[in-house]
């Protein structure tokens, strides 16, 4: 099962991908093209699964039926994007001293630099991890690393090899899964075709990081059944608290106001972010899932240091457009003011754009913004070679254990 990746559009010059991103409510398998100097993601093909039993078992069983749909050929680079509840980053501050601080930094000192480096930070942060993914310290494994920022001597660098220095001190991200997920997916794939794997929801912040200039600001990572919130601290990304409350309560909360199902009621709310109603069921909605969005909203809020930390909202599918509005919020007795992580969104910052081989995949599920994130982030050309030699030596450290 190792050869089934298929190279997507041959000749055009561009790197095949195939994205494997799972979402609380279902898996998508994305087969896409990226040409990195228009900075396009082409998308030839997805397939789309439900993820009606959140088990281990029933998402690997999931994932191998996917797999079998694929014919074997040559292979693509794989990003793996996983949920909250698979996969945890953790970001952390390592400082090490150099033996001889006159002599030039070189590429194989850098890379036993990096190593002992991620090995440092591993140490300090598994129990962490293991505690996030309800799993013993034993059953976690590192999957992969990013470098956030170089310092040396204080002073940040994009690229050290060269320079002079006594101490060097990195900024590095951490991804943990558990040991069964990170034997499954060793079965599946090679080390060759695995690109990247991230928490999809702490992958998305690096969006915003640009827009603040290292200002601290709150996240929220709104999906199907639950909400996962993140504080970000500079460069760092620190995972807060979750709570069980999602767009299925905003489908349920209308289902029982109007009297109608949840697709009808998914249908209505399509309308209204379309601004396709009238005035009177406009205000129907609002006042039937204003009490969900008003729980939403008090559960940010209790994590605001202070209210003038930015509040950034993402959802797996499209929310109500009333919960951005400062009128609609106030109306609610909050103060709180949140703004939209959507794919137009990410797609600015980044200079990313989505474009479909066929039409008929663009009327498919949308919100492709994880995925334009993570791309954006491994073709980054400051910190590509930094990304790829974290993941490397993360990888061999692993290998070891």
């Amino acid at each position: 099962m190792k050869h089934f990746l298929k190279k997507i559009l041959p000749g055009s010059g561009g790197d095949s991908w195939v994205i494997i991103e799972t979402r609380q409510s279902c898996l998508r398998v994305i087969f896409a093209e990226v040409q990195p100097k228009t900075k396009r993601l082409i998308i030839q093909k997805q397939l789309e699964v439900d993820l009606e039993d959140p088990s281990l078992d029933a998402y690997r069983a999931t994932v191998s039926d996917v797999f079998k749909k694929i014919s074997p050929i040559s292979p693509a680079k794989v990003a793996v994007i996983l949920d909250h509840s698979q996969a945890v980053e953790l970001s952390g501050n390592i400082s090490l001293m150099r033996s001889d601080c006159n002599s030039e930094i070189t590429r194989s000192e850098f890379d036993d630099l990096v190593s002992r480096g991620i090995w440092k930070l591993l140490m300090q942060q598994r129990v962490a991890a293991a505690k996030q993914l309800l799993e013993q310290e034993i059953d976690i494994r590192l999957i992969d690393a990013d470098i956030i920022q170089v310092l040396l001597d204080g002073h940040r660098v994009v690229n050290p090899i060269g320079f002079t220095a006594r101490t060097i001190e990195f900024t590095c991200s951490q991804t943990f899964i558990s040991k069964a997920l990170f034997n499954f997916f060793s079965s599946l794939l090679t080390d060759d075709n695995l690109a990247l794997v991230v928490e999809g929801a702490a992958l998305l912040t690096s969006s915003i990081k640009g827009e603040m200039a290292g200002g601290d600001f709150l996240f929220a990572s709104i999906g199907s059944k639950r909400t996962v919130l993140y504080e970000v601290e500079g460069v760092a990304v620190r995972y807060l608290d979750s709570f069980e409350l999602g767009r299925d309560s905003l489908f349920n909360s209308l289902t029982a106001e109007v009297g109608v199902d949840s697709y009808v009621a998914s249908q209505i709310l399509n309308k209204y972010k379309e601004k396709d109603l009238s005035n009177t069921m406009k205000r129907l909605v609002e006042r039937a899932i204003s009490g969900e969005l008003a729980m939403l909203s008090n559960g940010i809020a209790a994590h605001q240091k202070n209210k003038n930390i930015p509040v950034y909202v993402h959802a797996e599918e499209s929310l109500p457009s009333c919960l951005f509005v400062k009128e609609f919020i106030r109306r609610l007795g909050l103060s709180l003011k949140l703004t939209e992580v959507n794919e137009e969104f990410v797609g600015k910052r980044s200079g990313f754009g989505v474009q479909f081989k066929h039409s008929r995949i663009s009327s498919a599920l949308s919100g492709y913004e994880i995925v334009i994130a993570t791309l954006a982030n491994w073709y980054d050309g400051e910190t590509a070679q930094l990304r790829k030699t974290a993941s490397q030596r993360a990888r061999w450290i692993q290998s070891g254990q």
